[in-house]
């Protein structure tokens, strides 16, 4: 696990249960965390530093010592289903699961695929020759870059690092098998390999049945949890399910955000 901050009872638990954690830090941090706390509120602060992590990765892969090509990167939000059979995805620079959106801006993205960074297999060695390209784009564009016409452009650049990977890498995107990054509002899959709790988590599932969370977040997922209600039900059970049973250690080449 991919990590920005200091060990707690949380990442002593993931580490009694096999989890290795690299603990790395965000060198546009300050950056992003000035804009946060100016623009939206200073909790958001660890999400979306937390989130431009994963564009570490090939810095932080080298520095451990891991020398594999291709790393198939997560979300913390995930369940796997079951063994995930990606031998066959190559990128040149990485592959995601993505959904065509419209919009027309300066960077002539109406109609383009918006790729969710959720999960991603990636290609270090081609990642890593971008790496300090990625940076200064971000930092140069991240002021004054709105998406007018569609739910996904309208973010700010400092808010959201799928976005800049969006723009950054458009074009160089390799399409993933969306049963690698599934969804419960798209319903119950058996050939389902990765669930992506994108939005409503598991662990808030009973606190929104009996409307607990706050008045905008209700909102926000009753409008989710309404495409497929029983989906979300089986899925949140099933993943809670999964945290009852005895976890065996085992070193794997998954790298997860946090």
């Amino acid at each position: 696990m991919l990590y920005d901050g200091e060990y707690n009872e949380r990442t002593r638990w993931l580490q009694k249960h096999g989890v290795y954690i690299i603990r790395h830090k965000l060198p546009i941090r300050t950056a992003i965390e000035e804009y946060v706390r100016i623009n939206a509120t200073s909790d958001l602060i660890p999400v979306r530093t937390g989130a431009y992590l994963r564009s570490e990765i090939p810095v932080a892969i080298s520095r451990e010592g891991i020398r594999d090509n291709y790393i198939l990167y997560t979300d913390c939000d995930v369940v796997f289903l079951r063994d995930p059979s990606l031998q066959s995805y190559k990128p040149s620079y990485f592959a995601a699961c993505g959904s065509r959106e419209g919009g027309y801006t300066r960077f002539h993205l109406g109609g383009w695929m918006h790729y969710n960074s959720g999960v991603m297999i990636m290609n270090v060695s081609k990642m890593s020759e971008c790496y300090a390209a990625f940076q200064e784009f971000v930092l140069r564009n991240g002021e004054g870059v709105w998406r007018p016409n569609a739910k996904f452009w309208r973010k700010h650049l400092f808010m959201s690092d799928q976005l800049a990977l969006n723009l950054f890498y458009r074009g160089k995107i390799t399409r993933l098998d969306v049963k690698y990054n599934w969804r419960p509002s798209l319903g119950i899959n058996s050939d389902a390999f990765i669930l992506h709790f994108n939005g409503l988590k598991w662990t808030q599932w009973d606190d929104f049945v009996s409307g607990a969370l706050s008045p905008y977040r209700q909102a926000k997922f009753e409008k989710l949890v309404s495409r497929n209600r029983l989906a979300y039900e089986y899925y949140s059970n099933l993943a809670a399910s999964f945290l009852s049973l005895s976890t065996t250690t085992h070193q794997s080449r998954v790298v997860c955000g946090g």
